[in-house]
């Protein structure tokens, strides 16, 4: 738990810097927000489907839209 709580931490400072500077502060928090409230409703819809027992809760949903959203807008950064 903690290690997850470490990476997660680490990926919204080194991947939230760059779209934070990107797009500031309103949009940032909205794609971050969204995308967590998206991804728990979806998960919850699918639950039945999947496994009731699997879910995409917490920061994971908001991380990993972060993450797709730097790599589609920064695809050549190394």
């Amino acid at each position: 738990a903690l290690i997850s709580l470490i990476f997660n931490l680490f990926i919204i400072w080194s991947v939230g810097t760059l779209l934070y500077e990107e797009f500031g502060a309103k949009h940032f928090f909205g794609v971050y927000f969204g995308s967590g409230i998206f991804g728990g409703l979806c998960s919850l819809l699918l639950m039945n489907f999947i496994s009731p027992y699997e879910s995409l809760s917490g920061p994971s949903p908001s991380i990993l839209a972060l993450l797709f959203l730097v790599s589609m807008l920064y695809h050549d950064l190394q």
